[in-house]
């Protein structure tokens, strides 16, 4: 019955607030999303106060493989990755995205984030900015992120003060530093209360 119930209520115009629920739990136990499906199981789940614990996984996939993410899916998106042991491999870019859309990032998604950020071919330019402010709150920076984050701030007009300390034990461990990151590293640690050796 469960393809049945999908299937009918993509064809209908509105899914009922009562069904909602029982819609999501549906789709969990469906082996397959159907195409169609998937944009209406994202705007469900947001209208959901709760998204089940074994949906998480699938509302994932079923978002990365949709064109658009709906505005107030956003937060959700997020706050669902971060419960999720993995983050699929076509979503790191699109959880980007959709973060730096987002007016704030959730405490517990920072270092997964920054994760995310390094397995990403490309960060994208309004992206930048918010990266720097996180890895700021994590208590560690990974050491695959390290390059990556020196890069994306010399690319930014501006280094926040809280960066200034991070971003020279960042770079102090990578091998090489970048020909366009010298006058910003200077910059940089002359700002800095001490100077690592």
């Amino acid at each position: 019955m469960r393809e049945k119930l999908m299937i009918a209520s993509v064809k209908c115009s509105v899914i009922p607030i009562d069904m909602r629920e029982k819609l999501m739990i549906v789709s969990v136990k469906c082996s397959v999303i159907p195409i169609d499906m998937r944009e209406k199981l994202m705007i469900a789940s947001v209208k959901c106060s709760v998204i089940p614990i074994d949906m998480r996984e699938k509302l994932m996939i079923a978002s990365v493989k949709c064109s658009v993410i709906p505005i107030d899916i956003r937060e959700k998106l997020m706050i669902t990755s971060v419960k999720c042991s993995v983050i699929p491999i076509d979503m790191r870019e699109k959880l980007m995205i959709a973060s730096v859309k987002c007016s704030v990032i959730p405490i517990d998604i920072r270092e997964k984030l920054m994760i995310a950020s390094v397995k990403c071919s490309v960060i994208p330019i309004d992206m930048r900015e918010k990266l720097m402010i996180v890895s700021v709150k994590c208590s560690v920076i990974p050491i695959d992120t390290k390059e990556k984050l020196m890069i994306v701030s010399v690319k930014c007009s501006v280094i926040p003060i809280d960066m200034r300390e991070k971003l020279m034990i960042a770079s102090v461990k990578c091998s090489v530093i970048p020909i366009d990151m010298r006058e910003k590293f200077m910059i940089a640690s002359v700002k800095c209360a001490v100077i690592s050796h």
